[in-house]
């Protein structure tokens, strides 16, 4: 069986036990040249969260902590799509927290948009509980864009 982290592979391993198990890393195209970007551009610190919209992913943490930071120049970018309630459930909270003003969630991003969306972005935050691999962390990286990732992630 071909999974992409060892933590994958226990929880397979532990579903069919007598599977043979092959850890192959997902690959990610690294850009040739990326464009010039500015740092914090005006002070602002520009956080980036690009993924499925999905429970697993903990991204209700990620909106409670920017409450907690109440700073103005932090802003967040939730690029994605996903389950319709969890997704519903997010913009609720967003405004339930007021924070329609740092936090905009831009949809699916592909292309020139997830191009844009890394060149815009000063890190890019991973809040899941738990991953099999999380291919965000390595485009992130390839994009020159740190990434602070949760301890449920192989990262």
């Amino acid at each position: 069986m071909h999974v992409t982290s060892e933590e994958e592979g226990a929880e397979s391993r532990a579903r069919i036990s007598n599977a043979g198990i092959v850890v192959v890393p997902n690959g990610v195209d690294i850009p040739d040249s990326l464009p010039a970007r500015e740092w914090v551009p005006g002070g602002l610190l520009r956080l980036l969260y690009l993924g499925r919209l999905h429970q697993i992913k903990g991204i209700e943490n990620l909106l409670r902590a920017m409450k907690l930071i109440n700073d103005e120049t932090i802003t967040l970018s939730v690029c994605g799509n996903g389950d319709e309630a969890y997704s519903t459930s997010l913009q609720a909270l967003q405004h339930e927290l007021g924070l329609e003003t740092r936090v905009s969630f831009k949809g699916h991003v592909d292309g020139v948009d997830k191009l844009e969306a890394f060149m815009n972005a000063d890190v890019c935050i991973v809040p899941s509980f738990t991953e099999n691999f999380g291919m965000v962390v390595a485009e992130s990286l390839a994009h020159g864009v740190p990434v602070i990732a949760s301890q449920g992630t192989p990262w």
